[in-house]
């Protein structure tokens, strides 16, 4: 992780993660409900896959199966060889494969992430799911939402968002598993 001059706020429970900010505390579980909620409002979840993307969105999906009661597992993407910056930025040194236990073949599809940034993930990530075959429509669920997208890609359900503010973000979050942990970083 990158030192910066930033304020932090860390706040890290067994089996909990907060993001915390200076107006007010934000617990992730409430806003992973929250997406839950949209995403059986939206759609029949009877007929849905779930996929998260590696890491920081399987800790997310998994919750999501967890709360909407998913009865099949949930598929594991890791798009390190789909990445447009792999030639100039190498594997991460973790790399585990891609797990889709299930055909993605005229299927709705859930594709879940912790945040979405600059849009090039996502677009790595469909390219890989249509590589297994042809869903019939896929659902991007996001926790936050940067708002700096390079591409064009927008979520279809998230529940933060971080604005820009000159050159600099109003906040940064990052998920790490310990159990769970999250660091929100403030500009100075």
């Amino acid at each position: 992780m990158q030192k910066t001059k930033w304020q932090h706020k860390l706040f890290y429970k067994h089996g909990l993660m907060k993001l915390m900010n200076e107006q007010k505390n934000i617990a992730v579980e409430e806003l992973i409900h929250k997406m839950a909620d949209d995403l059986a409002k939206t759609i029949d979840l009877e007929h849905v896959e779930l996929i998260g993307i590696q890491t920081g969105g399987m800790l997310v999906a998994n919750e999501i199966g967890k709360i909407i009661k998913h009865p099949r597992k949930i598929g594991s993407l890791n798009i390190s060889f789909y990445r447009d910056d792999y030639t100039r930025n190498g594997l991460h040194p973790q790399v585990t494969p891609s797990n889709l236990p299930f055909d993605v073949e005229n299927k709705t599809i859930i594709l879940i992430d912790d945040v979405l940034f600059s849009g090039r993930t996502i677009r790595a990530a469909l390219n890989e799911i249509f590589d297994y075959g042809r869903p019939t429509k896929v659902i991007l669920m996001i926790l936050a939402n940067r708002e700096e997208h390079e591409l064009p890609i927008a979520p279809d359900i998230f529940t933060a968002s971080a604005t820009k503010r000159g050159n600099v973000s109003r906040l940064n979050i990052y998920i790490i598993k310990v159990d769970w942990l999250a660091i929100i970083s403030f500009p100075p």
